[in-house]
């Protein structure tokens, strides 16, 4: 396992064998690609907000969506670290 996924493990108290096939391999893959090539937005296109103000698609909430546009990229990154650790993006909810 690649040192980086050992240490968001620890920080996220991830346990990768309790995380699903196809959550894991988005996971994964998300985590492997450097910040650099990371997508600008988590938006998967399955935007729905129908329960709460969180979206079921990549785990933003309204405002959150609204501001992304006026973010800096070191608090886009925290947003990002967020989702990562609750397994969004989400492209099959």
């Amino acid at each position: 396992m690649p040192a980086c996924w050992i240490r968001c493990s620890a920080l996220f108290k991830i346990d990768f064998t309790q995380i699903s096939g196809p959550v894991r391999a988005a996971f994964f893959s998300i985590m492997s690609t450097p910040d650099t090539q990371r997508p600008d937005t988590p938006c998967v296109a399955v935007c729905s907000t129908t329960f709460d103000d969180v979206c079921r698609g990549c785990g933003r909430t309204v405002a959150e969506v609204a501001d992304w546009v006026f973010m800096t990229q070191a608090q886009k990154d925290k947003i990002w670290d967020r989702l990562l650790s609750e397994g969004y993006p989400r492209r099959n909810t």
